[in-house]
């Protein structure tokens, strides 16, 4: 492919854009020195710092904005599972007070009390029952 060469009016329009790019400069730096335009460089200087916080959202970086959700998505994943975990806890523990509650009950009612080691072996096997066969097999597969 031949490189084009530009014409004296491109050649001119690029210098005095050039020269534009210098005139702000100059004017800028004119400026900081004076207090008088103060609130157009304290403006300038607000408008950089959004500048600099919009880039850093919208980089892939780890104050991006991807990251953050990639991360928070994670957090809501683990705390759904525990909210999964707690109800299935939580029914364990009702289910596991109501056969307590059973147990006392027939205790009471006996006519002889019970030896405190009789309830606690009770309580035992209630609180940790052995795995039936089926349960058995399954962990040892």
């Amino acid at each position: 492919m031949k490189h084009q060469r530009r014409t004296p009016a491109q050649l001119i329009q690029d210098k005095q854009a050039e020269l534009d790019k210098l005139n702000l400069r100059i004017a800028a730096d004119t400026a900081r020195t004076d207090p008088v335009y103060g609130p157009i460089n304290d403006g300038l200087d607000a408008l950089k710092k959004a500048e600099t916080n919009a880039r850093k959202t919208l980089g892939n970086n780890k104050q991006g904005a991807s990251a953050r959700i990639q991360k928070h998505l994670l957090w809501v994943a683990r705390i759904e599972a525990e909210l999964t975990n707690a109800k299935t806890q939580l029914q364990g523990v009702k289910t596991l007070r109501k056969a307590l509650k059973t147990l006392l009950a027939k205790f009471v009612k006996q006519e002889k009390k019970p030896t405190k080691a009789h309830v606690a072996s009770q309580v035992k096997a209630l609180l940790n029952p052995k795995p039936t066969q089926a349960e058995s097999e399954t962990q040892n597969a």
